[in-house]
């Protein structure tokens, strides 16, 4: 089977695609995560301007017009990025998990029931 040069480019097209959005998202993903520990949960109107820039960025990424009409939660799950309050979750699960395997200083696994 010959390869057209317009089915080359449009495989090489894909691939660069995929590697700029890994390379634009991990620009952006470390900002977020630096200290939201800290800020995850703070009221909602201070995540406002945050959670639009990252909305932004998502729309970038994907290269849809924010005109579009396009529902973020469809983006997000297409993308498979985490939204800032999974973000803030996902950073304070790995924390707690941390802090019980130090403290029962066991190297497997620990259950708690609540």
């Amino acid at each position: 089977m010959d390869a057209t040069p317009s089915s080359n480019f449009c495989q090489l097209a894909n691939f660069l695609y995929q590697n700029i959005t890994e390379s634009l998202f991990s620009l952006i993903y470390p900002h977020l995560q630096y200290a939201i520990l800290t800020w995850g949960k703070v009221a909602a109107t201070y995540l406002t301007h945050l959670k639009l820039l990252h909305n932004h960025s998502i729309c970038c990424i994907c290269k849809i017009s924010r005109a579009s009409h396009i529902p973020m939660l469809d983006l997000y799950h297409s993308c498979k990025i985490l939204q800032i309050n999974q973000i803030y979750e996902y950073e304070l699960g790995k924390f707690m998990y941390k802090i019980v395997t130090i403290a029962f200083q066991v190297s497997s696994p620990v259950v708690i029931l609540i």
